[in-house]
Order: C-alpha cells, then sequence, then structure tokens
C-alpha cells in the first residue's frame, strides 16, 4: 500500500472531524490547514495548523501508519515555511519535529499555549510543547 499525503479539501471537513483524535489534536475547521496521509483513500494519519491569537501552531500528528508522520512533516514544513510555528508533540514525534526545525522554546511561551497543553494533557496526553522560529 502507498502513503500519500494531501492538503484537505472542505468538503471532507466532516470526514476529518470523524477520524481526528479531537483529544489530541483540538478540533479541526475551515480555518485550519488540514494535511492528511491516505492510503487506499482511507485516512491513516493528519496534522493541523491553525493560527492562534497571531501564532502559527502545529497541534501535533496523529498516524495509524508507520509512514504516515514523516510524509506529514514534509508537507505541513512546506506551509509553514521561514514562519515561527509552535508545536504540541508527543514523545514519539520530537525526533522527526526536531528534524524539520522544532526544538525547545528559546522565547517565552505563550500564556494560552500552556493552558491548552494543560488541557490536553487532563484528557491523558503526554506533551511538550516546541518552537520553530522564523528565519
Amino acid at each position: 500500500m502507498t502513503v500519500i499525503a494531501r492538503l484537505v479539501r472542505p468538503a471532507e471537513l466532516a470526514a476529518v472531524k470523524a477520524y481526528c483524535d479531537t483529544a489530541r489534536l483540538g478540533e479541526p475547521t475551515l480555518a485550519d490547514l488540514l494535511v492528511v496521509a491516505e492510503s487506499d483513500g482511507t485516512y491513516v494519519g493528519l496534522a493541523r495548523l491553525s493560527h492562534e491569537r497571531g501564532e502559527l501552531i502545529l497541534h501535533g500528528l496523529q498516524a495509524d501508519d508507520a509512514a504516515a508522520p514523516a510524509l506529514l512533516m514534509q508537507d505541513a514544513t512546506r506551509w509553514i515555511a521561514h514562519q515561527g510555528c509552535w508545536a504540541f508533540a508527543q514523545a514519539v514525534d520530537v525526533a522527526l519535529l526536531a528534524e524539520a526545525g522544532f526544538n525547545d522554546p528559546m522565547a517565552a511561551v505563550p500564556e494560552f499555549l500552556l493552558e491548552l497543553k494543560v488541557a490536553r494533557e487532563n484528557a491523558g496526553l503526554a506533551l511538550q510543547i516546541l518552537h520553530k522560529a522564523a528565519v
């Protein structure tokens, strides 16, 4: 099976919401940039990027196939490009995000991101906040 990554079309939002682990990634909206990984027409991964309070945020990676995380990050980093970006990372994703330029924040983490991290950790997730500086 070949896994591909691509942007979500607006008409697919309901299907993406049904697939999405909202405890991990939050609730996808049409305002977000959503990248799915697919295999034979079935979702096997999702990355959600959003702009909130003036910050670009990668809400994390959801993957049900070993090939999906790298493909999702490859596509997502094209959209992040030279912008600064915050990311919520599970331990399994830290090395992949580091390859894409994310690391421990040198800048102060915005309060609303700390609050969001706590809310998601209360749902049973262990998360780390990473940052990619603008270039």
